[in-house]
């Protein structure tokens, strides 16, 4: 019995982790319209954030929608466009938002320019 219990708590601690292993780059690139797509730095932000800050409607089961699932080029639903939750959207979920709010804290921060994204 004890052999089994020990398995199976083994087998969830296993499943848990695997499900909670977030990539360490991710292309967004589902949403591009003139620019190129963007080499997003997954893992820098995973450890500094909660997955749910950015995958907003995420219910922590699974792995959680791409961002362009919602945020397409024209919109969907009531989801803004992906040109404007990625850049003007939300404070706490926009790329470029949160990059500004962070310079102006005299925080390190990320890109806030076009082409520090969008490399050709």
């Amino acid at each position: 019995m004890k052999k089994l219990l020990a398995l199976v708590a083994v087998l969830f601690t296993a499943t848990f982790l695997f499900a909670v292993t977030p990539p360490t780059k991710v292309t967004i690139d589902g949403a591009k319209h003139k620019k190129p797509a963007v080499e997003f730095p997954h893992k820098v932000h995973s450890d500094q954030y909660k997955c749910q800050d950015c995958h907003h409607t995420w219910d922590g089961k699974g792995t959680p929608a791409k961002c362009t699932t919602c945020h397409t080029l024209k919109g969907k639903d009531k989801a803004p466009k992906a040109f404007i939750a990625f850049h003007r959207g939300n404070k706490s979920r926009s790329c470029v938002m949160c990059h500004k709010d962070l310079k102006k804290a005299g925080k390190k921060t990320g890109p806030t320019k076009c082409s520090e994204c969008h490399k050709k």
